[in-house]
């Protein structure tokens, strides 16, 4: 987390990201393609392209074509900069684990963080909980209802009926 958090510090706009990761392929030996060439890619090496100073794509050549699937991690960024000011509020409407609202109490920022699903919020709930040590304060908003954790986690530990 903190090499991430290390990395959007540094990274104050999209130009910015892209620098900072053209950094960091280049010490994991990553080979620099250019679009206006014809490639010549080897087995088990490993290669990206910019384009326009705003955009990367970086990927790895297998060793063996035999029996090879891919896989693809994107990422996407057309915001004018990643940081946010201390104290400022950073709102998340897709809380999933909870790394957003985590980050956030890294980096003493103001988190409002959604997740529609139960399971996900059981999970952010505990995490932050856990990593903090701290459940006062920490509730849900449910039904316009405001519910503090301690009666939330009652209610997520009742064995299935």
């Amino acid at each position: 987390m903190k090499q991430f958090i290390d990395f959007i510090n540094k990274s104050y706009t999209a130009f910015h990201a892209i620098k900072n990761l053209e950094e960091m392929l280049e010490k994991a030996n990553f080979k620099k393609l250019t679009e206006d060439c014809s490639w010549e890619l080897e087995p088990g090496c490993s290669y990206y392209v910019i384009r326009n100073t705003s955009s990367i794509i970086a990927f790895k050549v297998p060793k063996s074509t035999t029996n090879v699937g891919f896989n693809i991690v994107a990422s996407h960024s057309d915001s004018p900069s990643f940081k946010v000011k201390p104290n400022g509020v950073v709102i998340d409407t897709f809380g999933g684990s909870g790394s957003t609202l985590m980050a956030c109490e890294q980096m003493n920022r103001i988190c409002y963080t959604m997740e529609l699903d139960e399971k996900y919020a059981s999970v952010i709930l505990r995490r932050y909980v856990e990593d903090t040590g701290d459940a006062d304060g920490v509730y849900v908003i449910r039904d316009g209802q405001q519910i503090p954790y301690c009666e939330l986690v009652k209610e997520v530990e009742k064995p299935d009926e």
